[in-house]
């Protein structure tokens, strides 16, 4: 148990739980915090596999 600190990047294809809790207690794995890289909007990071086009398909909060 602890804090999960993320310098980087994450890709996946399904985003899933690091930890358990109940209610605001952690009982199991981590606590995250995940913060968007707004340059990713613009550009892929270094040695990250493209097909030189970005786009958009989808935004949720």
């Amino acid at each position: 148990m602890g804090y999960l600190d993320l310098y980087g990047s994450i890709t996946n294809n399904i985003r899933g739980a690091v930890g358990t809790f109940s209610g605001h207690t952690l009982l199991t794995g981590s606590n995250k915090d995940y913060v968007y890289d707004s340059r990713f909007a613009t550009s892929a990071p270094p040695f990250f596999p493209t097909t030189g086009q970005f786009r958009i398909l989808a935004w949720r909060e």
